[in-house]
């Protein structure tokens, strides 16, 4: 199956076939950011991978995916550092994830963001720092300016382990070796064949 051409926000403006109720295209997709310094590029070289996922209206999730990007719904790490050390994006926010848990059964405070993480979408209660941060602003923005996707089109109930086989193609020229990014649950993370594994660590719907 083609791979398509890396498309930033720019290539949708305006453009109607790109409409959430416009382009019905099932398939597995990948979005992330290009690291050149103007807004707007799609990747000369190497791209930083976000998320791997798949849908039977991939235009209408990617609406979804910018809207909680833009939202608060999703974790907000210092992209550039962690793609100029190769941080593994997926296993960071695992970890914060069961330290959280463990500092509520000791019913001891939450654990100190470490740095590469600059916001994690607890709840209500974290989204007054998420609206009032300048930097967790500026970085959103940056991400937005910076996003860039590519999908494989795949018939809407094609086997999942024939969906799989295409994640490397998808993930060709991540920064980070094997492409550790965020991948829904119902990947399984063991049949993806990646030279290391992406970590299976955030669901297809955004409040699980």
């Amino acid at each position: 199956m083609p791979l398509s051409t890396f498309l930033t926000i720019k290539d949708f403006y305006k453009d109607e076939q790109y409409s959430k109720h416009r382009m019905i295209c099932s398939g597995i997709y990948v979005w992330g950011f290009a690291l050149e310094q103007p807004p707007f590029q799609k990747p000369t070289n190497k791209f930083f991978p976000y998320y791997v996922g798949k849908a039977n209206n991939i235009f209408c999730r990617l609406y979804e995916h910018l809207t909680a990007l833009k939202g608060g719904a999703y974790p907000i790490f210092d992209v550039q550092y962690c793609a100029q050390n190769k941080l593994n994006i997926g296993a960071m926010k695992k970890a914060y994830e069961c330290q959280i848990k463990q500092n509520r059964r000791r019913h001891i405070a939450h654990p100190k963001l470490p740095k590469e993480i600059i916001y994690f979408p607890e709840g209500a209660n974290t989204f007054l720092d998420f609206y009032s941060s300048r930097q967790i602003q500026n970085t959103v923005n940056w991400m937005v300016e910076h996003f860039v996707f590519r999908y494989i089109q795949l018939p809407a109930h094609v086997n999942k382990a024939y969906a799989e086989s295409f994640v490397t193609t998808l993930l060709e020229n991540a920064v980070v070796s094997g492409g550790r990014a965020l991948v829904p649950k119902d990947f399984a993370a063991e049949n993806i064949g990646l030279p290391t594994q992406i970590e299976d660590v955030i669901s297809d719907s955004l409040c699980e």
